[in-house]
């Protein structure tokens, strides 16, 4: 019984070496093209895009947004927020102790 577990063991072993050596020399391959040299394969919806190709940019920054409608709805909810803060003591609850 040991004897097959140890076996097991060792053949498990074996094979996990060869994948993680195979892993490691599949990101050093190394393309050369142009001036630079590529040491990973390109992403398959990249393949088509040639060097100097623009490409679309979203940028996500801190510009403020010039939408009017965002802009009012913005503003009414300033408005509701500092109606909350103007507590008058309305719907207080009252606690007796006896």
């Amino acid at each position: 019984m040991v004897l097959i577990f140890v076996v097991c063991w060792v053949i498990t072993l074996v094979y996990a070496v060869r994948l993680m050596t195979k892993g490691f020399s599949a990101t050093n391959y190394g393309v050369i093209e142009g001036k630079k040299v590529i040491r990973r394969i390109p992403h398959p919806e990249m393949m088509e895009v040639k060097p100097g190709d623009e490409l679309m940019v979203v940028k996500f920054g801190d510009e403020e947004p010039k939408d009017e409608l965002h802009e009012e709805l913005k503003n009414r909810i300033e408005e509701l927020e500092d109606d909350d803060e103007d507590d008058d003591g309305e719907g207080d609850v009252v606690i007796s102790r006896r």
